[in-house]
Parts: C-alpha cells; structure tokens; sequence
C-alpha cells in the first residue's frame, strides 16, 4: 500500500458481512469490526475467531502483518495477522479486507486488532517495507520491535536490478550471502560497500533507499529482538505462509471466506498431527548427553530437531577460554579450520548465564552451539530454566499467558464485552485443568462451580442494576461499550464463610485421616518384614531363562504366553502408574520369572546349571530394556537362582489392576517391592536395612 486508495467491496461485502455476524451469533468471542456506520458493508473490515485469540495469548510474542494480497475483482487488499505455534507452523490471528488505504484506516485497523487481543502488544512485528504501516506501527505499537520483510525485498530486487541478474548470475547468491550470513555490524557493512563497489552500484538509488532502513530487515541490526524464526533463512520466506495455496489474485470476495475456512481447518490439522508425532514418537538421541534427554521430553519433535543440530555441532566447536575474572568467563568458540568466524561467549557461574554473539537465543528462543559448546566445557549437564522458552515446548498452550498483562488493561478494554469473554474463559481454562487431574479435586471443583453459579444467578436476579445499557461501536453489534462503569459488591454472610470453613476444614480432615491409614499400613507391613527376614530361606531350581551375551536380539523365554490381550492391558495400566521406575521394573520381572538376585550376589555367584533350549521367540520388551543389559552383562556362563512362580504373581497383579484403585495399586506395588528388596539384600548380601532406609 504506497498511498490513499479507496475501493469498494459491492455485494462481496454484505456477503463477508453476514457471514461474520453468524459467527459471531454462534460464539460471542469470534470478533468483527467495520469502520464507518453501523452495518455498512462497504467499510473497512476486521475479524477474528476464538481460537485464533486463544492461541495469540500464547505465542503473540511474534507477529507477521500481511498487506500483499488482493482479490481479482475488486483489487481489494486483504491483511492478515500471523504467527507460529510451538511446532514452528502459520498461526492465524485475524483477517482484514481494506477498502480505504490511508494511514487513519491502517491505524485504525492495528487499533481494533489490539482490542480484540486484550491490549496485549506484541514483542515484534513484520511487516512490507511500507511508509504507511510503518507510522501506523509506530503509533500504535510505539514499544514494539518493527522489521520489514526481507522476503518482500528481495522480490523487489528482482525487478530493480533484473539487468544484474541476468549478466551477473552470482550476483544474487553474494547479495543474500552478505544480508544473511553476516554476524557483525563492521562485517556488514564492509561486505555491502564491496558488493556495490564490484557491480559498479554505489549511484543506486533504490539500493540506497533500502540502505537507508537497514536498522529495520538486515537481520545484524535485530538480533536483540525475538521474531520466532527457527531457521535464518525464515526470513525469506514471505507473510503469507498461512495462506499460501488457498486465497490467491484470483480469489474472489465470495471465494474469499470458504478458503479462508478451509486454510484454518489444514492448518488445524496439521497441529494436530504435529502434537500426535510429539507425544506418541520417541525422537533418537545422537549423544550420551542427559541434556538432550532433557530438551527431548521438554520441546516439540520440529524444535527438539534444531536443539539436537546445535548439540551435535558442539562435538565440533570447541570452546576455549581467553578470560576469567571470577564468575564471569569469557570464551572463544570457533569451528574446527574456521578460526576466522569465532564466536565470543561470556558466561556467569553464579547466575548460570551466558550469552553469545550471534545472538541466537535472543533472536529464535532456542540456544546456539556455541553457550552449549561453554556449558558442555563447564560441566552444565542440564539446560537452565532460563534457556527453555516455554512456547516452543509440548506445555506451550497448557496454562493462561496473560496473567501478567491482566493489570495493564485500560478500564475501556474491560468493559468490552468479548474481552470480558475472553478473560473468562482463559481463567475457565486453567480451572479445567486443575480440576480433572483427580476424582477428589474434581468432585471439589464441582462444588465450587455450584456455588458460583448461585451467586451469579442471585446478582442476575438483583434487576437492571446489575448490567447497564450500551452503545455500539465499529458496526456489527460485536463490541458493546458500557455507558457507565458498573461497581457490584460481591457480598457473603458471615454464615457463609463459616459453613465455606467448617467444610475446608473437614475436607483437610478426612484427608489427613487417610494419610494416617496408609501410613499405619505401611509401617505394619515394614515391621513384620523386620520380624521375618531371618526366616527367609532360598530354594535354588535350574534357571529357566537363556540370555546370549553377545546378541540380545536372540534373548528367549521358555513357557506358554499368557492371554496377550489381557497382557497388553495389564502393562499399559502398569507403566502409567505413578512409582519409581526400579518398582515398576520388579513387577514386570516378577510377573514374567526374570527377578535378579543383587548385583553384589551375581559378581560372586557363578554356578553351574544345565543348558535350556529355548521355545518361544524373543520378545522385545525383554531384550530392549537397559536393565537386562546392567544385570546380566556382570555374568559369564550360565546362573542358577531362585525360582519365582511367575503364573500366580501375575494372575495377582490382574485381580489387583482390576479391582482396585490407581492409588491402592500404587502403594501395593511399593510395598511389594520393598519385601522383595528386604529380601534380597538379607538372604545374598547379609545385610538387614531398617524401614527407614528401605525406599533409598
């Protein structure tokens, strides 16, 4: 948009028009604005959906500002907002069909745009290279980090300098080579004063005019600025990536909302698919690092990818250090035969903080070779809390963002009725989550939404006082305005707060009653164990179990498989319970003939039995578990140990899964294993552990 355009949308807009007060009807958090009177349909418009809003609080921090498109009949131009989830995909944040193309128009859009996101402004934005939206930015985001798209640039360069392209084909290789690649201000400007000098460019006027803004797209100049680009080349790619493929120049106003649909359900799914990969796959490690263990379970399978390259580059980029004074060390951290491209790195012990000159981090949100080529040298096994940017983890979207930009709001803005919406829901939300995660909570949750329910129903009931006429603003009936600020006392008896006591306090009660009922048993099972352990005897029986050394892939099992049906259930119900893993393990060797005496018995223990032949094949669970690996990798030759029967043992843990509570089957099993542990360490090792040291 390069200046003052009117157009109109004729009939296209009454029909986008209708179809946004559907919407709205249908969900009262689905927002639309037209600038002009109310109803006109040849006004400029803005509208976003709920979940679009939902997901802005969440990953708003960076944000693209489309006004490329135009629809073939009418030439209208359509703006959109976007962004990127934690799976590094297009986020749609609300659409816009520009009718007027002044400044006011562009400002009122931002404006209205705000509105509907709560006042939340966000840390960046992207935008063309426009001198319009660059005074609507600046007006309306006056602390935002503004640049232009370089993706935008680098089209127009095409036709700038297409004399160039064709008589110099390198030419466009070194260009993106030295806005791209370079990592330092003097390094910059040395390599664009070349360039111009070599093409005999210094009198460009366009090239001029672009060097001009540089501070706003040469990405040097913003490094110090989040814009949630995982890649550098991201940059390049454009702002219509939520788009691309579905709304084009020959899209017209009537096609306009139906692949504006069908755009968001794609990018829906895809999501979805992306958060199934993410939970259900297991990504391969490439190192021994328990750092990337730690990034694997933290991070989305796209972003836990990049954090794994820069891992593995570490192996390559070793760090040396060229200063110490006290807690802060400073590094050098260059590639192997790249001396000339070192980076430097200062890292402060005490805080456990470090920061780079390429600036990564600050630039993307996920940390660079180099900080973990330093950690790596300083023995930092694990990233610090301030490294993992919790919107690019798999907990991104769990939990409400804007808490912290709750207070800021203007009165204006709260008294909007979808912002009042929207903060409900967000509060809902977190409501949700904490009160599923147990029948006790939840059963309190409930309760509690009762009693709300009650006491907004009562201050329903109190008349017209409780909610005041409005006017509407922007068309459409979306917004209403309070015509006065509205102060209701919310009052409770003081019998109210009494009865909300005595029944916190009874719930505090009986829980703790039944703390002290699990605490009796366990402490009555510890202390007949005590009284048992020297009547403890081992019956020795030939060992039913063939383990080759040397390939686990051939490790077999002797005897008849039980139902796998009812097998498949009972370990999926096993592996969820929530007990440490060694307790989880017992049950699984228990019920499957495979417990081990202790490690100390089977370095001393070497005793001969008769060979097995194997008659069931291998079963993967045995053969790639780690545990096989620590015991039997202690033996050579074959070991004779005690004898469980496997059949009865698991025919209890079915009848106990089944039968019992999560909860009870969870202290069962830690208490099971606590005997046999007792056990193996007094009848092999001699030793006789107090209760107290049991769970150690």
């Amino acid at each position: 948009m390069s200046g003052n355009r009117q157009r109109t949308l004729g009939g296209g807009g009454q029909h986008v028009l209708d179809y946004l007060k559907r919407m709205h009807a249908d969900n009262p958090a689905f927002f639309y604005a037209v600038q002009g009177d109310n109803d006109q349909s040849s006004g400029n418009i803005f509208w976003v959906d709920a979940t679009s809003r939902m997901n802005y609080s969440y990953f708003g921090d960076a944000v693209l500002f489309d006004t490329t498109y135009r629809t073939n009949r009418y030439k209208v131009p359509f703006a959109s907002f976007s962004g990127f989830n934690h799976h590094g995909q297009p986020l749609l944040f609300g659409c816009a069909l520009m009718v007027n193309e002044s400044e006011s128009s562009l400002i009122w859009l931002l404006q209205t745009w705000l509105n509907a996101m709560s006042g939340r402004h966000p840390v960046s934005i992207t935008s063309d290279p426009d001198r319009l939206v660059q005074v609507a930015v600046a007006q309306v985001f006056p602390e935002t980090r503004h640049r232009f798209c370089k993706w935008t640039i680098f089209r127009e360069m095409q036709e700038k300098l297409a004399h160039l392209y064709q008589s110099h084909p390198t030419f466009e290789t070194e260009f993106k080579k030295c806005i791209n690649e370079t990592e330092a201000i003097d390094e910059f400007e040395s390599c664009w004063g070349s360039l111009l000098e070599r093409y005999y460019l210094m009198g460009n006027e366009w090239l001029q005019s672009m060097y001009n803004v540089r501070q706003q797209w040469v990405p040097v100049y913003m490094r110090d600025t989040f814009f949630g680009e995982i890649s550098r080349t991201e940059g390049s790619k454009g702002l219509n990536l939520f788009f691309d493929g579905y709304v084009n120049a020959s899209t017209t106003i009537q096609m306009l909302i139906k692949q504006y649909e069908k755009a968001i359900a794609n990018w829906h799914d895809k999501e979805l698919k992306a958060d199934y990969d993410t939970t259900n796959t297991t990504p391969v490690l490439k190192t021994p690092s328990p750092m990337e263990k730690q990034a694997a379970n933290l991070y989305t399978r796209t972003i836990f990818m990049k954090f794994q390259e820069e891992l593995v580059e570490t192996l390559a980029n070793p760090a040396t250090k060229i200063d110490d004074s006290g807690t802060v060390t400073t590094y050098r951290v260059a590639k192997f035969g790249e001396d000339h491209k070192a980076h430097t790195v200062t890292f402060n012990s005490f805080e456990m903080k470090a920061s780079c000159s390429c600036r990564m981090f600050e630039y993307s949100g996920i940390i660079c070779r180099h900080v973990l080529a330093v950690f790596r040298a300083k023995n930092v096994l694990t990233l610090p809390s301030q490294y993992i940017l919790k919107r690019w983890t798999r907990n991104a979207k769990i939990g409400a963002v804007l808490d912290e930009h709750a207070a800021e709001l203007p009165n204006s803005s709260r008294e909007s009725l979808t912002v009042r919406y929207n903060n409900l829901r967000q509060e809902a939300i977190k409501y949700v989550e904490e009160g599923a995660k147990s029948i006790h909570v939840y059963n309190v949750a409930m309760d509690a939404l009762k009693e709300a329910a009650k006491k907004i129903a009562a201050v329903k009931n109190r008349g017209p006082g409780a909610t005041q006429g409005g006017t509407v603003v922007n068309g459409g009936g979306q917004e209403l305005h309070a015509t006065q600020e509205n102060q209701m006392e919310t009052y409770q008896s003081a019998d109210e707060k009494k009865k909300k006591i005595s029944e916190l306090t009874a719930e505090l009660e009986n829980t703790n009653q039944r703390c002290e009922v699990y605490r009796a048993n366990l402490l009555a099972v510890l202390k007949d164990m005590e009284e048992q352990k020297l009547k403890l005897s081992v019956k020795v029986s030939p060992i039913n179990l063939t383990f080759p050394i040397c390939t686990l892939q051939f490790i077999e099992v002797k005897g008849e498989s039980s139902n796998a049906e009812e097998s498949r259930w009972l370990w999926q119900k096993l592996w969820k319970l929530k007990i440490p893993g060694k307790v989880r393990h017992f049950i699984w060797r228990a019920c499957n003939e495979a417990l081990p005496p202790t490690k100390q018995n089977l370095v001393k223990r070497k005793l001969n039995a008769p060979s097995v032949k194997a008659t069931r094949k291998p079963h993967p669970t045995y053969y790639g578990a780690v545990q096989w690996l620590t015991v039997w990798s202690l033996v050579k030759g074959k070991l004779q140990k005690s004898r469980v029967s496997n059949e009865e043992f698991e025919l209890i843990v079915m009848h106990l899964a089944k039968v019992h509570s999560r909860e009870e089957l969870e202290v069962w099993s830690v208490l099971s294993w606590a005997i046999w542990n007792a056990r193996n360490k007094f009848v092999h090792e001699g030793v006789q552990p107090c209760p107290s040291s049991i769970f150690d």
